[in-house]
């Protein structure tokens, strides 16, 4: 895992590569700092944002070792309360990581527990997160 959610590889200049230059990713750090500071640290809110920081860094930087921690970080805080979408959606976002990552048996296990959620949650094989996280299973248990 990385040491800091706040912290990023070095890699060569490009227009999201650099922390200061990222817009969305600064106010995405600033929310992060300030709902751990005022609303604790298992606050769905602090999930919802390391989710957030999880995408980014693995869109926008292209670092999945970085958006794994930060996916992480966000269902240790789910894991908490009641298990809800917003979990699932967590879930598909790290099975994509392990994916990115070449850790495909981690992925489709995560995957699997995230379809078992949008099960208990009552959608319908039709919803779209469904649908994108069976395909994901199929994916990987194909190749």
């Amino acid at each position: 895992m990385f040491s800091s959610p706040y912290a990023t590889r070095s890699k060569p200049k490009t227009a999201y590569s650099r922390d200061s230059d990222n817009v969305v990713l600064r106010q995405v750090l600033d929310d992060l700092r300030r709902y751990r500071r005022d609303l604790g640290e298992n606050h769905e809110k602090v999930a919802e944002t390391w989710n957030s920081l999880g995408l980014i860094r693995l869109h926008m930087q292209r670092d999945p070792e970085a958006a794994l921690g930060c996916h992480q970080e966000a269902l240790k805080i789910f894991r908490k309360k009641t298990a809800n979408l917003a979990m699932a959606i967590t879930l598909n976002d790290l099975g994509y990581c392990y994916e990115r990552l070449n850790q495909r048996e981690q992925a489709l296990e995560i995957y699997k527990e995230a379809v078992d959620l949008l099960k208990k949650q009552k959608l319908g094989q039709s919803h779209p997160r469904m649908i994108a996280t069976q395909r994901s299973v199929n994916r990987l248990m194909r190749s």
